[in-house]
């Protein structure tokens, strides 16, 4: 998550002023990563997420000036799941509202088009594509950012970053599973299962913590034993 930390205060200090056709992308953009990195929703409810001036769509502000975001069951790919046991309505992250609002009151105005609910459009070329639609090429979008702002990195997508979120929640609560499957929308036991390597992992860090005084002890005898032999060895 350090990485992904570093790589939205580069992104912030690139900001292209001066030119508004850039701007507004970039704007767009910044969005789009600080939602990766902390509500981690998959590719397709991001690309088709809606917002309405009347706060009727996906993205909403409460009357606090919070920003939230509430999707139907039927939104979800695991809706015969998790899923579909309850709405997802999950409040974003306050490092991300001031981004969120200017790129709604300035640029996502300034790059309409035609009349549409979508959150994220997209420059529109005459002849090419001349109607916002979803977008559809996000996860491109996502690997060229990564790999651009993240040093030594050749790109990575938008379902990563549900990893990175998960595991980053994991190490920091050490194996806070229900918060994972709240964030993910997904059951704790499929949370657990997909992630069951780390756990263990986890156990053996810890492990080797509460007793480090022993296997100090075993290193130190396998030394000695190695230089016994080594003595004693047929020339």
């Amino acid at each position: 998550m350090d990485a992904i930390v570093d790589m939205i205060r580069r992104m912030r200090a690139d900001r292209p002023i001066g030119s508004p056709c850039k701007e507004d992308m970039w704007a767009r953009d910044m969005v789009l990563i600080k939602l990766l990195s902390t509500v981690a929703l998959r590719r397709a409810n991001l690309a088709h997420l809606t917002w309405r001036a009347d706060n009727s769509g996906d993205l909403y502000q409460r009357a606090d000036k919070s920003w939230w975001i509430r999707l139907p069951k039927n939104k979800f790919k695991n809706t015969y799941g998790a899923a579909g046991e309850e709405v997802y309505d999950c409040r974003i992250q306050p490092s991300a509202w001031q981004d969120i609002e200017r790129y709604i009151v300035i640029h996502r105005a300034r790059m309409l088009r035609h009349p549409t609910d979508l959150l994220f459009v997209l420059k529109l070329k005459n002849g090419i594509n001349d109607e916002h639609r979803p977008w559809t090429w996000l996860s491109k979008r996502v690997a060229e950012l990564t790999s651009q702002y993240i040093p030594n990195c050749h790109g990575f997508g938008p379902h990563a970053f549900r990893h990175i979120v998960a595991t980053s929640i994991l190490k920091a609560s050490e194996g806070d599973y229900k918060t994972v499957a709240k964030i993910l929308h997904d059951r704790v036991a499929t949370v657990e299962k997909h992630y069951d390597g780390l756990r263990s992992n986890d156990a053996s860090r810890r492990m080797g913590e509460l007793l480090a005084s022993q296997f100090a002890q075993d290193r130190k005898r396998t030394r000695l034993n190695s230089s016994h032999v080594s003595q004693h060895r047929i020339p």
